[in-house]
């Protein structure tokens, strides 16, 4: 008996293992129900962990919505384990295996936040600045995010800024029904995969696999497709580096599955962390200067037609943006300090500086500019230079360089400018350094046909030719180059033909933007955000007019920040909230109309011990971030108890 036990065994075995070896590319190769405990409220989304699945669940009844929960993908039933309830609902999810992050993108405008999946307390939250997402990835190192209408976002998660985008496969459709909307992305490892619409007027949805690298590149998934599959089902998407996981809602019976595919890999792609992480001057907002309306103004890359320009403000606060009366009229150049992120502006000639095109006269000086509100401020003593600048960069040693038709060394401190060689051979009109080898790059200023592109030694100023762009635009505005070491520039011919491009350090041009309502952005420079400080109403112990606070109490302090006209409590991110001399991390954190006046209050718990709260203090003070990145700050008056000398 025991012989033939062995040897049923053995035949399972063999059948086991070559049913497995059987399954080919696209076939399912399992897949079971969403576990009943939770199909009532599941809707989308899916991630691996490395050995488990986790979905996102929500509340039918609305208001606080089931944090996402934990499957195993050999039993189909729940593992026991499941992160905090949420109020927003999630779209779709994401598993950061090395820092053990679960990633969330509520629909449809985000934020996207990111809960510690062993202590379920929120570690990063951002607002994406787009609307009607579908579902988000994480390949190691950046967060990846899907729009209905067929674009593919990218955002640093450390930076929280958007860093590059394309187009993803079936090109820009309309999200509100023409044409099969983006739905799914995962990433294997080194590949990503979407899932859309076939389009062949079945049910089918195709599952595309897309090359990240030519995807980029070339701005939009026309040739980095590498593959696909059509099957019957599709929402979103996981991957464990093998299999594809996916979960649906199956229309002949009316449940919710998951599914197993197999992609053809043979063995499993342990993604890996991309290092080192770009610095603060590399990864932040793209700022543009003009001298058409002598002004700051943000630029936003994220469509991949057209820039999307929000003006900051003119530099001399005491003129509007017709330029007329102004101090600053010719910003010609911009740099970003990359220790601590300060605007650098160079500006060519004022008003009162009267000239003809043929006869300028310049009155160069050195600028730093408010990233907040545009205003500009001379640096060192207002002593005109009489030197007109085309560029501005900073360097790997931190030092700041301007450019025309020699190049100049300048000192932040007094704005002074000292020449460095003899003259270049050519007139520079853009400039900057290649955050990845420490090249200092210049495009020539010129009429007449494609630019020169070329580097500029710093110790010589002299400058060789490394050939010249392949497209001509007109006159050069700017450049800046990327944490990937591609440059962005700008260009145009007149008014209305104004382009921003990328290219890469031999001048290949491989994707441009068309730039609304604003001429040639004559300096560009990524610089981190501009984080405003809000003052904020607290109430600290609720109900209560003498907030009292025992220094002996073991307990906690409740404090409550309140939503009134200017400000939504809602939006504040719980993770960056601190309170009281020490800065104590919030216990616990819930959303109630605190103060009874109909509308939503954020309402916190810090223990008493931690905040640092002393004898003598008579107030406390409340700091943190919103989702969008400004400060906070918020004070109310405390009494002690007992008081001095009372028992």
């Amino acid at each position: 008996m025991r012989r033939i036990t062995m040897v049923l065994i053995t035949l399972a075995m063999v059948f086991f293992i070559t049913n497995q070896s059987l399954a080919a590319m696209g076939d399912v190769v399992d897949q079971f129900p969403i576990p009943d405990e939770i199909s009532h409220v599941f809707d989308n989304g899916i991630a691996w962990d490395g050995d488990n699945l986790w979905v996102p669940c929500r509340s039918p009844a609305g208001g606080y919505y089931l944090g996402p929960h934990q499957i195993d993908p050999e039993t189909g039933q729940l593992t026991g384990k499941a992160l905090p309830n949420t109020r927003y609902s999630v779209a779709g999810i994401a598993f950061d295996r090395s820092k053990r992050i679960v990633w969330h993108l509520a629909y449809p405008s985000g934020p996207i936040y990111g809960v510690n999946v062993d202590t379920g307390s929120t570690v990063a939250s951002f607002n994406p600045g787009v609307s009607w997402l579908h579902d988000i990835a994480f390949d190691g190192r950046y967060l990846w995010v899907t729009k209905d209408n067929g674009s593919v976002y990218q955002f640093d998660p450390y930076t929280r800024q958007r860093v590059g985008s394309f187009v993803g496969p079936g090109g820009i459709t309309n999200p509100y029904g023409e044409g099969p909307n983006l739905q799914g992305v995962t990433h294997d490892g080194r590949y990503f995969w979407f899932t859309r619409a076939a389009g062949d007027g079945s049910d089918n949805q195709r599952y595309y696999k897309v090359d990240p690298e030519i995807a980029l590149r070339d701005g939009h998934s026309e040739y980095a497709i590498v593959g696909y599959l059509d099957l019957p089902f599709a929402s979103t998407l996981a991957s464990d580096g093998k299999y594809l996981w996916t979960s649906y809602h199956d229309s002949a019976t009316g449940m919710k599955m998951i599914a197993k595919i197999d992609t053809g890999s043979l063995e499993p792609i342990e993604p890996e962390p991309i290092e080192p992480y770009p610095s603060a001057a590399q990864a932040g907002v793209l700022y543009g200067v003009d001298s058409r309306y002598d002004g700051l103004y943000t630029i936003d890359l994220g469509n991949p037609e057209s820039a999307a320009i929000t003006f900051i403000g003119t530099l001399d606060p005491d003129h509007t943006r017709s330029g007329l009366n102004s101090k600053f009229v010719t910003p010609c150049s911009m740099a970003v300090d990359p220790s601590d992120g300060t605007l650098f502006v160079w500006n060519n000639t004022d008003s009162g500086a009267t000239h003809s095109y043929r006869d300028i006269i310049y009155t160069g000086v050195l600028l730093t500019v408010d990233k907040c509100t545009g205003i500009a401020t001379v640096v060192g003593p207002e002593n005109p230079q009489g030197l007109g600048l085309g560029a501005l960069a900073f360097g790997p040693d931190n030092k700041l360089y301007g450019l025309n038709y020699s190049l100049y060394e300048i000192d932040t401190e007094t704005g002074q400018t000292t020449p460095i060689g003899g003259w270049l051979g050519l007139r520079i009109g853009a400039a900057d350094f290649d955050p990845l080898t420490g090249t200092l790059y210049g495009i020539e200023l010129t009429l007449y046909g494609p630019p020169r592109l070329v580097t500029i030694n710093t110790n010589t100023g002299r400058a060789t030719v490394v050939g010249r762009l392949s497209k001509s635009f007109g006159v050069i505005g700017s450049m800046v180059f990327t944490e990937a070491g591609t440059i962005i520039g700008s260009a145009g011919f007149a008014l209305g033909s104004e382009i921003l491009f990328e290219m890469d350090t031999t001048g290949q041009i491989f994707r441009t933007w068309k730039i609304p309502d604003i001429f040639i952005p004559q300096g560009l420079a990524f610089a981190p955000p501009c984080k405003q400080t809000i003052h904020v109403e607290i109430d600290i112990k609720p109900g209560s007019d003498l907030n009292p606070v025992n220094l002996k109490s073991n307990g906690v302090i409740p404090v409550a920040i309140l939503t009134t006209d200017d400000f939504d409590a809602t939006t504040v991110d719980a993770a960056t909230v601190r309170f009281g001399p020490n800065e104590a991390e919030q216990e616990h954190y819930a959303f109630e109309d605190v103060d009874n006046d109909g509308d939503t209050d954020m309402i916190m718990h810090f223990r008493t011990q931690d905040t640092g709260i002393g004898p003598d203090d008579d107030e406390a003070t409340l700091i943190g971030e919103t989702l969008y990145g400004d400060y906070l700050t918020g004070t109310d008056s405390v009494r002690i108890v007992p008081q001095k000398g009372k028992k």
